[in-house]
């Protein structure tokens, strides 16, 4: 909308705007992902153990961790553009020093460090995103740009391998720099913040330190959270045990590969469809769908040892495939719940309280699904008490977490 009072802002701006965070967002993909991608690379010519490569697969996740609260709040605080100048400057940096050491200690520091810098990313483009799009359009904006972390994922596996193989597992590394450098300047060259119809910026208020614990004292956020954490622990395993789970009934380990890239590549398409039929409900009604869309897709995953027997035929692997891919299609409608209960102010804050609760569960699931599958000797325990969990989680947040509305800042930009 334009105005004779301020700049003008073209009606498809936000547009613009949401494809560089779906850039930011594959950023994401890439640098927590990185490890499992060149790992071979890495321990070959370090002659790394198996537990030392799962340290440095597991190292981003625990900075992120460490530091999800404290992003959410210094996003709100400093504001997208600074945050993004700063965590982009931040994950160059630590691209480009990861090429130049040999020693394991180190680069597991750097790994961590990594994290770090990440944790910003998913709180600064949810306020972005939240500031620019209007209720109506929100789920779709968050589910377009959270498409990006499987779209990141699946371009490490595609590329770095390759890259690796040309230049050594440096180069990956530098193909991250580089990566996290263009994206970082295209932030920084094309966020701005809305502009009210008078030319003004919408006044939001920054929160106090104080707040960073608030979202676990409300009803709503911690329903909602609670779904981040058990929904978090099932869809995780699932992803990860997905090969070893066909292999055990006969299928071959490039056919599974194969079907659980289908199933991300269903996820990167099936979030901004699922934040589009969430719009339809309006914002007061996005935590009941999602609430009732994890319930749902839970107690269809238990259903999945029943096609296990004949996973080798191909229509239950298509099967499989599309569930996990619909299952794993949550976390984009997750985001857009959980950081509209805190407004716009608070918005990082939020967003980073639903990390954190999404990082324990991702960090704790396939541990526990692994231990109830080493002492009963069967996959099917597992799955059926992360259903059980999951569902468990989506009805309590579709009975008790209704959101109440809250006004937005008046941007008027759409």
């Amino acid at each position: 909308m334009t105005s004779a009072a301020g700049p003008a802002v073209p009606s498809g701006y936000r547009w613009a705007i949401l494809s560089v965070f779906f850039l930011v967002m594959c950023l994401s993909g890439v640098g927590n992902f990185i490890f499992p991608a060149i790992s071979t690379f890495i321990a070959d010519d370090l002659g790394l153990s198996a537990s030392q490569i799962g340290m440095l697969g597991a190292a981003p996740f625990f900075g992120a961790l460490l530091f999800n609260l404290v992003a959410g709040y210094v996003v709100d605080r400093l504001g997208v553009r600074r945050s993004a100048a700063v965590c982009g400057s931040a994950l160059t940096a630590f691209f480009l020093l990861s090429t130049l050491t040999t020693r394991f200690e180190v680069l597991l520091f750097l790994a961590v460090s990594l994290g770090v810098a990440m944790s910003f990313l998913n709180p600064l483009t949810q306020k972005g995103a939240y500031l620019w799009f209007p209720p109506r359009e929100f789920g779709l904006a968050v589910g377009v740009k959270q498409s990006g972390i499987p779209a990141g994922s699946a371009a490490n596996a595609a590329f770095l391998p390759i890259i690796c193989a040309i230049f050594g597992w440096q180069g990956g590394f530098l193909a991250g720099a580089i990566a996290a450098a263009v994206i970082t300047i295209l932030v920084v060259g094309i966020y701005r913040d809305p502009v009210r119809a008078d030319g003004k910026r919408a006044p939001v208020e920054a929160p106090k330190l104080i707040h960073v614990l608030e979202p676990a004292t409300r009803l709503g956020p911690f329903l909602i959270g609670l779904i981040g954490f058990t929904h978090g622990a099932l869809t995780i395993s699932a992803v990860n045990f997905f090969i070893p789970v066909l292999r055990d009934f006969q299928v071959d380990v490039i056919v599974a590969g194969a079907y659980l890239a289908l199933a991300q590549f269903i996820s990167v398409f099936a979030r901004p469809v699922i934040g589009l039929v969430s719009d339809r409900l309006g914002s007061t009604g996005r935590a009941t769908f999602l609430g009732g869309y994890v319930a749902l897709g839970a107690a269809l995953f238990a259903l999945t040892p029943l096609l296990l027997p004949s996973a080798q035929a191909p229509i239950a692997l298509l099967a499989l495939a599309i569930g996990l891919g619909l299952v794993n299609s949550w976390s984009g409608l997750y985001y857009a719940a959980i950081s509209e209960v805190g407004g716009a102010g608070r918005v990082g804050v939020s967003t980073s309280f639903g990390a954190l609760a999404n990082s324990l569960g991702t960090s704790t699931g396939p541990v526990l699904f692994g231990i109830i599958a080493d002492q009963t000797g069967s996959w099917t325990p597992g799955m059926l008490i992360l259903a059980a969990l999951s569902i468990v989680s989506g009805l309590l947040c579709a009975s008790f977490a209704r959101r109440k509305p809250q006004d937005r800042p008046s941007n008027e930009v759409a």
